[in-house]
């Protein structure tokens, strides 16, 4: 996605990933979740955030993960 609105790419990011996440497919939607996270969307820091503590799906980032979680909390 390019030269659209930044909040609409990343939405369109997070709801890609969330079909895949519904699919079981957690590590193909990582990438996309950072993505819209790094655009500021609040659903994919707090989902990405759990990926990370849990390591579903990403390498384990427990600092990583509660940062996230921390910033989608204070949006």
């Amino acid at each position: 996605m390019t030269g659209g609105d930044p909040q609409t790419e990343a939405h369109g990011l997070y709801q890609t990933a969330l079909g895949l996440y519904g699919q079981g497919r957690h590590g193909e939607a990582a990438p996309l979740l950072g993505r819209a996270a790094e655009a500021g969307h609040v659903g994919a820091m707090s989902l990405l955030g759990g990926q990370l503590l849990s390591g579903r799906g990403a390498a384990p980032d427990p600092v990583r993960g509660v940062r996230l979680i921390m910033a989608a909390a204070a949006a």
